[in-house]
């Protein structure tokens, strides 16, 4: 659930050069409170010398290990120092760096590093990129083991320009009630100004110290809390029950609101429903449902038909669902040698017929390959068969985008301009796009 560390601007290695494989976390995951260490207590000098004796990939997810504990443990500053030994990733002369990274659970997060000048001196600041598409309306509640309104009532300086907060808590939303709350600061440089007298709403974890980190917190002043509050003040009122609200967009590339559309929240298994109907901006928001799992629909708004969701509404919490239509157009069909028998684990990829986007896949043990959630439009469909040494797999869009390097084009030629453009409708399933290809 936390983000990442180091920035990866030398994320080629050894192992040379890799496509990430994308993937998400369904929105129903939930993100249990308390999942964080934040003890500080690992065997940091054993993971130093397991990096390394490691390489490529596997050095890359080692020295996001050892980032995140150097962010979040005591001896910060020390183990940065360690971390920098073996993962060559710092570099100050960067203003703004997007890093794309793996996580464990094979989810890719983001982080962003920036530098800014305080006080004369030079700073990098590093920020989690990471977004879950947990839509908890914007509060990530349960992603803390303590949220609260609270007075700093004391700002202590500490080494190397951080600090130690005592926080006197007013409005507690979640975690024990308590008088007072010291934390230390990582990256105090970067956040907004910490004072004595002033007031904000705290995302805590629990550690030994508890720190308000820069990198992976969500803490902000009250002035600029104001909607999160509101969410959190409003769920503790309603209690056991829970808010559903959100959006229904279009599918249009605009994504617009949908006015006036009905949205259906079913509840499983015995059907009952709550309707509600969106505004001019397409939003809309149930009165406090109570738990379970909801089927939720939008009623046909004329030809168009969004996708139908599921989510299961805990007590005290919130879900902010955007409703839309992914699209539903597909491709497939197989791969055969002339004697009849299938080519398994074939690269096959799919070509806009503009070069502005592909995405590959292979055949498998029967030969078959499918391309589904499909946009409509003209595609060219490409083989590596034979087999090209410079092939390669993954995905990409955009203007200059390098595809890879097909040998044979559907329906059989080994000229592009010779392929056959396949044209593609909204929803439209083609599967019987085969090819027959020359025995080896």
């Amino acid at each position: 659930m936390i983000g990442l560390q180091k920035a990866f601007a030398r994320a080629k290695t050894s192992a040379g050069p890799r496509t990430l494989g994308l993937s998400t976390v369904s929105h129903q995951r939930k993100l249990h409170k308390g999942s964080t260490n934040m003890d500080g207590n690992s065997n940091f000098p054993g993971v130093i010398k397991k990096a390394w004796k490691q390489t490529g990939i596997q050095r890359l997810q080692t020295c996001i290990r050892i980032s995140v504990v150097a962010r979040l443990s005591r001896q910060v500053l020390e183990e940065r120092k360690f971390a920098r030994q073996v993962c060559p990733m710092h570099q100050k002369s960067l203003l703004s760096v997007l890093a794309l990274v793996f996580l464990c659970q094979g989810k890719v997060a983001a982080q962003i590093i920036t530098v800014k000048t305080v006080g004369g001196r030079t700073v990098e600041c590093m920020h989690t990129g990471l977004r879950s598409t947990v839509k908890d309306c914007g509060i990530h509640a349960n992603w803390y083991n303590y949220v609260f309104v609270g007075l700093i009532s004391k700002v202590t300086p500490l080494d190397n320009d951080e600090k130690e907060i005592q926080i006197a808590p007013e409005e507690v939303f979640w975690g024990e009630s308590t008088t007072s709350v010291n934390v230390v600061t990582s990256q105090a440089n970067c956040m907004h100004e910490l004072k004595a007298g002033d007031k904000w709403l705290f995302y805590l974890r629990k550690g030994n110290p508890i720190v308000l980190d820069y990198y992976a917190n969500d803490s902000v002043p009250f002035s600029d809390a104001q909607e999160q509050i509101a969410t959190l003040r409003q769920l503790k009122a309603n209690g056991d029950a829970g808010i559903l609200r959100g959006r229904v967009l279009t599918q249009s590339a605009g994504k617009q609101g949908v006015p006036n559309a009905q949205v259906v929240a079913i509840r499983q298994p015995k059907g009952e429903q709550f309707a509600r109907v969106t505004g001019p901006d397409g939003r809309y928001e149930f009165e406090p449902l109570p738990v379970g799992t909801y089927k939720v629909v939008v009623r046909p708004i004329g030809s168009y038909q969004p996708d139908d969701d599921e989510i299961n509404l805990l007590g005290g919490s919130c879900i902010d669902l955007t409703l839309s239509r992914s699209p539903h157009a597909w491709i497939t069909g197989n791969v055969n040698r002339s004697d009849g028998t299938p080519v398994p684990n074939l690269g096959v990829v799919l070509i806009r017929s503009d070069n502005s986007w592909y995405m590959t896949t292979q055949t498998d043990e029967s030969g078959k390959f499918t391309f589904d959630s499909q946009d409509p439009g003209e595609y060219v469909l490409g083989l590596n068969y034979p087999a090209r040494a410079d092939w390669f797999d993954g995905g990409g869009a955009g203007a200059g985008v390098k595809v890879p390097p097909a040998s044979l084009f559907y329906p059989g030629v080994s000229d592009r301009s010779n392929a056959h453009i396949i044209q593609l409708a909204s929803d439209e399933k083609l599967d019987k796009i085969d090819f027959v290809v020359p025995l080896p």
